[in-house]
């Protein structure tokens, strides 16, 4: 059997929506972005949303759910710099329309869109840079109120061939929770993650896992990440208590953001401790609607940033297959197609991909 499609999952990540430019009916991007850029890679998030890739992925989503019923799944940092205009921007964006002086109209109307949706490092900036504010902003404490996180989103059901029935699970943490908020927190300028009391909550902690069971895990930092540097990533704490957790709660999926390049990778959670490992796969979306190239003016300003290059503007989509393994038994295996963002919009990755994935039984 080639494969019997049971569920699409439209993986989007990294939005960054910023402010509007009226003038010119796009996105644009924080004034201080080119200066904190080109010193640092990590401020990316500045540079905004840009009014195309929102069209391309509105007709990329529009397609899937008509075609294969896909269910969406957005893995944080849906604003620059946490703005209730940024919030409500991607609010409309995701859960309806966003209309435009010029007449457009679009968005990718997920009425649900926060039952899979967990936030972002940038999304609590209250408003500015981290070395210039303090605090959560206001708008994620309105959008994602106390309590949200951690949680249990609503299961995607799936249902079999010969008529027996799964379920995809899916628990989500805000991996900014325990962050501090003061002025000159280390761990929020160089967009490091610390969670361990998200781990640590009964509502994410679901008993031994069932015959019917897949479970995922939604979190906007990512545990393969580095770079050498400490940025960007997990705080080590936080790294080894995910990895119990992934190996206690029996988690085959883990869907993340936060680097801006799609990635699928497996990778062995350990527990030194008790001497346990499991192997889990994760899946790392891209930036679906920021800025992905530089503007021509900062060129002209500062030629040498010529030669940098943007992440992309990339996206990934989960199809859960049902197959045959090698004694003709019946197998889901999770396959992830990564679409890139070009002339043509959304089109999904040529040539090799990442290989299948069984996760179930």
């Amino acid at each position: 059997m080639f494969g019997y499609h049971l569920a699409t999952l439209i993986h989007i990540s990294d939005l960054h929506f910023g402010d509007m430019d009226p003038s010119r009916n796009d996105g644009t991007y924080d004034a201080d972005a080119p200066r904190y850029w080109k010193h640092a890679k990590i401020f990316q998030g500045l540079l905004g949303h840009t009014v195309q890739a929102m069209k391309d992925l509105d007709r990329l989503v529009k397609h899937l759910v008509d075609e294969e019923g896909a269910y969406l799944i957005t893995t944080g940092d849906l604003t620059c710099v946490g703005k209730a205009t940024q919030f409500a921007m991607a609010g409309m964006f995701l859960g309806g329309e966003v209309h435009f002086p010029s007449g457009d109209a679009f968005g990718l109307r997920c009425r649900d869109w926060k039952g899979r949706c967990v936030g972002g490092n940038h999304d609590h900036w209250n408003e500015a840079l981290p070395l210039l504010s303090s605090g959560t902003s206001a708008a994620y404490l309105r959008t994602f109120p106390a309590g949200t996180f951690p949680a249990m989103a609503p299961d995607v059901p799936l249902r079999l061939s010969d008529g027996r029935r799964l379920r995809v699970r899916f628990a989500m943490v805000d991996s900014d929770a325990d962050v501090a908020t003061g002025r000159m927190s280390i761990r929020r300028n160089a967009a490091r993650g610390k969670f361990s009391s998200q781990l640590a909550s009964p509502e994410i902690h679901m008993g031994p896992r069932q015959p019917d069971e897949i479970r995922t895990l939604l979190i906007h930092h990512s545990p393969t990440y580095h770079d050498g540097s400490s940025a960007l990533r997990m705080h080590g704490n936080c790294r080894q208590a995910l990895d119990v957790y992934l190996i206690d709660q029996e988690i085959s999926v883990v869907m993340t953001g936060h680097i801006h390049e799609a990635e699928v990778r497996a990778f062995r959670a350990t527990d030194p401790a008790r001497g346990r490992t499991r192997e889990v796969l994760e899946a790392r979306s891209g930036t679906a609607t920021q800025r992905d190239k530089i503007p021509a003016k900062w060129r002209v300003k500062d030629p040498h940033l010529a030669r940098w290059q943007l992440p992309r503007n990339a996206v990934l989509v989960h199809r859960l297959v049902e197959s045959e393994d090698e004694s003709g038994g019946t197998v889901v295996e999770w396959r992830t197609t990564p679409y890139w963002r070009g002339n043509r919009g959304f089109v999904p990755l040529r040539g090799q991909l990442p290989p299948p994935r069984r996760v179930w039984p």
